[in-house]
């Protein structure tokens, strides 16, 4: 999903980590030059900023409940940053899911984003912008 912030790329590139950091993801992936930050395979917990699993991606459902809050959930998550002005950023952000059953062997499902994350990710890195 990409976004436009009113901002420098050298100031939303600023905010990034503490945006990681309320949502608990750690960031293995730190690309200065490519303006990327983010991780390949987090092992998603059970709530992301106090949501459930399922308000962020939809990886189907069985026996009545949505399979991203009972399965495991293995989470690509990655924000690249793209200069479209002297204070214009595009803010690109990735979300890809994988979710495996805890208790039966078999292939992971992959889950479809709902929108919810990227737009969180958004306005948290909207929220601790400078203002001018």
């Amino acid at each position: 999903m990409d976004s436009v912030l009113p901002a420098s790329v050298a100031a939303v590139w600023a905010v990034l980590p503490s945006v990681f950091d309320t949502l608990e993801v750690d960031t293995p992936i730190v690309d200065v030059r490519r303006l990327t930050i983010g991780n390949s395979r987090f092992r998603a917990p059970s709530r992301i900023a106090g949501q459930r699993l399922s308000t962020y991606l939809d990886c189907g459902v069985s026996f009545g409940r949505p399979n991203a809050d009972r399965y495991e959930v293995v989470l690509q998550l990655a924000v690249e940053l793209r200069p479209v002005a002297p204070k214009s950023t595009v803010v690109s952000t990735l979300v890809d899911a994988y979710a495996s059953s805890r208790d039966v062997r078999g292939n992971a499902l992959h889950c479809r984003s709902e929108g919810t994350l990227e737009r969180l990710i958004f306005a948290l890195i909207a929220e601790r912008l400078p203002t001018a």
